[in-house]
């Protein structure tokens, strides 16, 4: 299994270069191709929020804490003296960040549901409902959804990727243990199907933002800049 490191420097470059055609294409302006590349690191850090004590789970529960106690200030502010305030923001900051990440781990298991591949078509409906529910258009938050999925699809190979030992014929029993459609645990794979389906029927239809003809354009564009001459193959 990769480390974080690992996946991290992955999930930027492949990140990168995918952004990199969407402003080669004319898709996307330079702030969109960001947040893209910004969302698809993320998504290659996801997979690894079920791992104890992992890197990503720290920081997404530490992230989470500070944002709720943000959150509770400010709709209380008005109301609730300033050690009111400092005491419940500081307890909801440690309880989110230590009671909420061990409760978290407790139910989770490493390389679970959430290493799969119904959890990747999840991660970028949830991503596009957030880019959504934040006001963005419906075309940048399937964009964004789908380079959250795509940093979380490259984890996944990733992890599978380094599950084979070049060396022997013989690879380590962590193969096929990403790359999966259902875990060991029954009732977690039913709700992790149920909530891909309920995802993927609240979104925005996605033939209302894009067609085979945006992707033809895209295509057209990038073997344009690619092979000016319109020769795409070394012909003897």
């Amino acid at each position: 299994m990769a480390g974080f490191q690992t996946h991290l420097t992955t999930a930027s470059v492949a990140g990168g270069m995918a952004a990199a055609v969407l402003l080669i294409a004319g898709a996307a302006s330079p702030g969109v191709a960001g947040l893209c590349f910004f969302a698809a690191v993320l998504g290659g850090l996801a997979p690894d929020l079920d791992a104890p004590d992992s890197t990503p789970l720290r920081l997404a529960f530490t992230a989470a804490g500070g944002g709720l106690a943000f959150l509770a200030i400010a709709a209380l502010a008005d109301h609730w003296s300033l050690a009111e305030l400092t005491l419940l923001g500081g307890g909801i900051f440690l309880f989110t960040r230590d009671g909420l990440r061990r409760l978290f781990v407790r139910f989770t298991e490493h390389r679970g549901v959430f290493h799969s591949l119904p959890a990747v078509v999840l991660a970028g409906c949830l991503a596009t409902l957030l880019g959504v529910a934040a006001g963005a258009d419906p075309r940048f938050a399937w964009l964004a959804g789908g380079f959250f999925a795509g940093g979380y699809l490259t984890h996944l190979l990733l992890d599978e990727w380094t599950s084979l030992n070049i060396w022997s014929v013989q690879p380590k029993s962590s193969l096929g243990g990403a790359i999966k459609l259902y875990s060991r645990h029954g009732p977690s794979t039913l709700l992790l199907y149920l909530a891909m389906v309920a995802a993927w029927w609240m979104t925005p239809p996605l033939s209302d933002s894009f067609s085979w003809d945006d992707a033809g354009k895209v295509v057209q564009a990038v073997g344009g800049r690619l092979f000016p001459d319109g020769q795409w193959f070394i012909l003897p």
